[in-house]
């Protein structure tokens, strides 16, 4: 028996073009199929209700009512029977006086399932219809319009985008802004997320969504994530977050970060995010929960294989990986931000950074924390920088004074650096290593070796390339392309091309110039010794001073040690009547130069080799 046309509560017949429709059962399931039913069950609660798929013969067709104004409306109405499909216009049905149009609507069908919840946009819960419930039809990707966001960039839309999050799973693995613009309300408090995302892997956050915040943080550094994504493999996230509030003249900034990846309860592998950061703390981050404030062991959690593509305008950091998040590779844009690149005790990278107008502090900082550091390789552009340090520094900073960096490569592009605020003149500084309460040591057992500097500088003369701020007592060999002007190389090992060579200013007779005969055929060595020494290297003209050139054959045992096997002067000349004298030892992978005579302050002594033959071309 054919029933009269039913009109829901809340139709909006006449408002939007079109006629109603009328959809017999048989009809509904020539639209949706019962494969279509079957999946509709697998998304909602892994139920398949086969009582509807199964019904597609004859039975009394029931009309479709009028388009509904609302998922409000929708609320009101209980339909006629299971497999019903109606439409909703909009979510909100005041959609004629804004600017987008309808929007968050869609096809629903009813069911009886009192076990479904209602979550706001994919199900939706009959006020006093007991177990009724509306299935929104054909999702594959949720939408946050679909949940009740306005994106409208001034309605708060914080629960709309958390209720769509909440749905992500199994089902659902794709959320999709569609580039709209988000107000989400304060963030007040440090290190608290907007949203979380945890333990779901596959998810996919895309559509580049705008999140405008009200930034109520007070503390310098302070951060609140707009996504928190927590032990996630295999994610993709989209996010550009921006802040209110920011002071171009304060050495420290605050706000929101677009992206957080933290590891936490295990360790996880795969991560492509695409993030912007504007008058906020950083576009991305990396942070390791378990045991963060102490090294790393092999069962703690971390975060690798992350991709990234970032911008950051206005902000305190471009990219921040603390102790999370090996095996990460990206470029990184930014404007007027205090730190583009900024890694702590995590290995195996590579970035582009392009920076503009860089403000306070170090453009390019990696830091031995608690872990070490190795295998990073960045290639850094930076241009008209007002930094008040150096624009690179590779440094260590703990309480146990036994860290290690090693192999790092830095490409550097640096034009018309401004340094307005300047105390730093240097654009690398190396080696540096400080107590967890910021004071520098004058000496460290910490390891900082093969670090490689390479590169093009156009800058205003009264520049140096290179400082070393900590006078290393374990060695290391730094591969420096430009030249640079240093009076001590503090125990390193500067080479360029074939030499090697090493710089002490002080007492001579105290302490040896070290040189560094790392990554050399273990025996055979013959090299070219050139020394100069001057008792008072501000008086360069008068002062006693004595240049020699000498042939040193070593012979070099894997463990570091070795002989000197013979000397052959080639060239001295002395000026003054002192007679200096030079002594050659190795011990520990390094040849001790030893110098005599000249024991003031000023005294100084500069020493080159160069390997010209033996078991080595």
């Amino acid at each position: 028996m054919e029933r009269k046309d039913a009109t829901a509560p809340g139709s909006a017949e006449g408002k939007v073009p079109g006629l109603r429709h009328s959809v017999s059962r048989r009809a509904m399931l020539g639209v949706i199929g019962a494969g279509g039913l079957t999946a509709l069950g697998t998304m909602y609660g892994g139920r398949v209700y086969e009582a509807y798929a199964a019904e597609n013969n004859g039975g009394c067709a029931e009309p479709c009512p009028a388009p509904i104004a609302s998922i409000a409306a929708l609320r009101l109405y209980g339909g006629v029977q299971d497999g019903q499909i109606v439409e909703v216009i909009s979510y909100y049905d005041d959609w004629a006086a804004g600017v987008r149009g309808p929007q968050g609507g869609g096809l629903f069908v009813r069911v009886t399932d009192g076990s479904l919840a209602d979550n706001g946009g994919t199900i939706i819960a009959v006020t006093g219809g007991g177990n009724t419930r509306w299935l929104r039809k054909d999702v594959t990707v949720l939408d946050p319009v679909d949940f009740g966001a306005r994106a409208d960039g001034a309605t708060n839309d914080r629960a709309s985008i958390a209720s769509a999050i909440a749905v992500l799973g199994d089902a659902f693995r794709v959320l999709d802004f569609h580039g709209r613009t988000y107000y989400i309300g304060e963030i007040a408090v440090n290190e608290q997320p907007v949203f979380t995302v945890a333990g779901k892997d596959g998810i996919r956050i895309q559509g580049m969504p705008t999140m405008l915040v009200t930034n109520r943080l007070t503390g310098n550094l302070h951060y609140s994530p707009v996504f928190e994504f927590v032990d996630c493999n295999d994610l993709y996230a989209e996010c550009h977050a921006v802040g209110d509030v920011f002071n171009p003249q304060s050495p420290y900034s605050n706000g929101p970060v677009a992206v957080q990846l933290k590891s936490s309860a295990k360790s996880v592998c795969g991560a492509r995010i695409e993030a912007k950061v504007t008058r906020g703390l950083a576009a991305l981050q990396t942070v390791r929960m378990t045991n963060r404030n102490a090294r790393r062991q092999p069962a703690d959690p971390t975060w690798t294989m992350i991709d990234y593509n970032v911008e950051s305008v206005d902000a305190e950091y471009g990219v921040r990986f603390i102790a999370s998040g090996d095996d990460a590779h990206g470029v990184i844009r930014t404007d007027r931000v205090a730190r583009s690149y900024f890694i702590v005790g995590v290995s195996n990278h590579t970035a582009i950074v392009n920076s503009v107008r860089q403000r306070y502090f170090m453009d390019v900082l990696i830091k031995a924390y608690y872990d070490g550091v190795s295998n990073v390789h960045v290639i850094m552009n930076q241009r008209s920088s007002e930094g008040a340090e150096w624009p690179v520094c590779i440094e260590h900073q703990n309480d146990t004074d036994d860290t290690a960096i090693r192999n790092i490569t830095i490409d550097l592009n640096i034009m018309d650096r401004k340094n307005p605020r300047a105390y730093a003149s240097e654009l690398v500084s190396i080696g540096r290593s400080i107590t967890l309460g910021g004071t520098v040591r004058q000496s460290t057992q910490c390891v900082t070796d093969a670090i490689t500097i390479r590169g093009a500088i156009r800058q205003q003369t009264g520049v140096n390339l290179l400082i070393l701020p900590t006078r290393s007592n374990t060695g290391g060999i730094l591969y420096l392309e430009p030249y640079t002007a240093i009076p001590d190389t503090k125990g390193f090992t500067l080479t360029r091309g074939g030499s090697r060579m090493g710089k002490m200013r002080g007492n001579l007779e105290a302490a040896p110039v070290k040189l560094s005969m790392d990554h050399l055929y273990p025996d055979g060595i013959t090299l070219v010794v050139d020394t100069f020494m001057n008792a008072d290297f501000t008086d360069m003209s008068g002062a006693a001073s004595w240049r020699v050139r000498e042939h040193v054959l070593l012979s070099l045992v894997s463990d570091g040690s070795g002989v000197v096997s013979d000397i052959y002067r080639i060239f001295s000349r002395l000026r003054g009547t002192a007679a200096p004298t030079i002594t050659y030892s190795v011990a520990g992978g390094q040849l001790f130069v030893q110098g005599s005579a000249y024991t003031g302050s000023n005294a100084e002594m500069t020493v080159k080799a160069e390997i010209i033959g033996g078991r080595t071309i």
